[in-house]
């Protein structure tokens, strides 16, 4: 699976799980929300790292690539270069 994928389920999960057991608590639904999503990011920031990482890496490498061209762009280019 692609870390990206894995990163964000895991993210998603532990705002889940931290909301659903401020609700179980009854604390008001925007709070139980907020503080859910504020623990899930230092959750993230302090045990995704090496996940986070890899992310990273994918996006660099993907960033570095060149754009390939097909043969239907390069007519398309030549069909709209001004002459």
């Amino acid at each position: 699976m692609r870390p990206w994928i894995k990163y964000t389920l895991l993210r998603l999960i532990v705002f889940a799980v931290i909301l659903a057991a401020l609700l179980v608590v009854q604390l008001n639904v925007f709070i139980a929300t907020f503080v859910a999503a504020v623990l899930g990011l230092a959750i993230s920031a302090l045990f995704f790292r090496k996940l986070r990482d890899q992310v990273a890496l994918e996006l660099a490498e993907r960033r570095q690539k060149p754009a390939t061209t097909t043969a239907d762009d390069a007519e398309e280019d030549s069909l709209n270069a001004p002459e």
